[in-house]
């Protein structure tokens, strides 16, 4: 019964969420870019749930303050705050060290490099996605292909590894994962593109 829940909620995401995320990526500007600083958002408070389990505090005030500044500098040009400026970023990573000492939170050192982690792992990396998609003439095709690769790895890891996986890659970690759809994953990707 439950099994039956979660494939009929996927079946729905698919049906709504790929074509309106393909009409995204052909959209793209402003569209896109919120599309995935939301996303970035939503990433970092489901982190931030999963410290807080491990009583770790990450700096949400700082790093959504970061996260908006780079968002409106893809719409408002600023010449001192851009994501390839690395002195903004290391202006943050100071000021989230600095902060940490007057918070008086347990775990400091965890804190800190959980939040510079998020910052980077998710903000950075994820906003690379909207400048990829911002490249004239190739950036569309760029961002689908990463996009459909990404599909098509989890169909396919999915499929034969449900069909034919037995040997689990970390069964404490992810019980389901098995090599077999992991190899198959990477092995449609490599033909796709």
């Amino acid at each position: 019964m439950i099994d039956d829940k979660k494939n009929n909620s996927r079946t729905l995401i698919n049906l709504i969420g790929i074509p309106l995320l393909l009409g995204i990526i052909y959209l793209g500007e402003i569209y896109f870019t919120t599309l995935i600083f939301i996303s970035i958002f939503i990433s970092t408070m489901e982190f931030n749930e999963m410290c807080k389990k491990k009583n770790i505090n990450i700096q949400l005030m700082w790093i959504y303050l970061f996260y908006t500044l780079i968002f409106i500098t893809h719409f408002i040009s600023f010449e001192i705050i851009r994501v390839e400026n690395i002195e903004l970023l290391c202006i943050l990573l100071i000021v989230i060290c600095l902060s940490e000492v007057f918070r008086f939170k347990p775990k400091p050192l965890e804190n800190i490099g959980s939040s510079i982690f998020i910052i980077i792992w998710v903000g950075l990396f994820l906003n690379y996605i909207v400048l990829i998609r911002l490249i004239p003439d190739h950036g569309m095709i760029l961002t689908l292909v990463m996009f459909l690769s990404v599909w098509l790895c989890d169909t396919a890891a999915f499929f034969f590894g449900s069909k034919f996986g037995v040997k689990k890659i970390l069964p404490t970690i992810s019980p389901k994962k098995t090599w077999v759809g992991t190899v198959s994953g990477f092995i449609s990707v490599l033909i796709f593109n």
